[in-house]
């Protein structure tokens, strides 16, 4: 089983899933434990890049745990999971290695999770340096919820009632099995892509349409797409699954509107339909 755990800086993280090992026989790999490990003293930034990096490790020993002995849970700590990237990563993981996934979302009052903060760097009892009430404010703003089925735990209650709660809740998901849920089906999504073909052709084929990414044109459009494709993204969520999962027919186009989502990669997409349909009037 993989047991991802999430929730802001300072709302236990890494304390429940301490207590939750030795329950279950499980290894925790700590994400920041991994970027000391594998960073040596002044090479250590808080970058996304970084991060990312350090995830793609414990992913990869993850699955090379799993597959050594699939009895053994392997719980991933260190990560909010608060943007929908970081979720997707891990329900690919967990297929790849056809392993039973479980998210337990850590939660408390603002108030306690800063306090926690404080007290943890005045006593520099983390190994990261960059939690405090900054970071926990920056990620709580841009936060996405996780919207696939998962247990949230109160960590301001006694911890052994934290740990309960999550063993039945992992009992349950373990009798689930490791199936990964059928990819959902999307009516009309194929037509949506060629309506949005359509207009493209239509703005490019205009003789002095502006295709700098800037232009407000572009912006709104690029702002269309993203905002499908992330309604694509959150109805697989919602399914245990991934946008990869689809069908393929339906995964070209999830790609296809993420791609163009991008206001550079729509200019020259259109500078690019603009230039053949310009040959083509001659």
């Amino acid at each position: 089983m993989l047991i991802a755990m999430a929730g802001l800086p300072g709302t236990g993280k890494t304390t429940v899933a301490n207590a939750l090992a030795p329950k279950l026989g499980a290894v925790v790999l700590n994400k920041d434990s991994v970027r000391a490990a594998l960073f040596p003293p002044g090479t250590v930034e808080y970058s996304v890049e970084q991060d990312d990096l350090c995830f793609d490790v414990m992913l990869k020993v993850a699955a090379f745990l799993l597959k050594r002995n699939p009895s053994r849970p392997v719980i991933l700590d260190g990560r909010t999971f608060t943007q929908r990237q970081q979720v997707s990563s891990v329900i690919q993981a967990a297929q790849a290695t056809k392993a039973p996934l479980a998210f337990i979302e850590c939660t408390c009052a603002e108030k306690v999770a800063l306090r926690r903060l404080a007290q943890a760097g005045s006593q520099q009892a983390h190994p990261a340096a960059n939690r405090d009430g900054m970071l926990y404010r920056r990620l709580k703003a841009t936060a996405d919820p996780i919207s696939l089925p998962h247990l949230t735990v109160a960590t301001e209650a006694p911890l052994a009632f934290i740990v309960q709660q999550c063993l039945a809740y992992l009992a349950d998901r373990q009798c689930e099995g490791p199936e990964a849920p059928d990819p959902p089906r999307i009516p009309g999504l194929v037509a949506l892509a060629q309506h949005y073909q359509r207009e493209l052709r239509e703005i490019a084929d205009q003789e002095h349409s502006d295709t700098n990414p800037d232009d407000p044109l572009i912006v709104r459009i690029s702002h269309k797409l993203q905002t499908e494709a992330d309604a694509i993204a959150d109805l697989c969520h919602s399914e245990g699954t991934v946008p990869e999962s689809l069908p393929i027919r339906s995964r070209r186009v999830f790609k296809w509107l993420r791609f163009l989502s991008d206001p550079t990669n729509l200019a020259l997409h259109l500078s690019a339909l603009a230039h053949i349909y310009k040959g083509a009037r001659r």
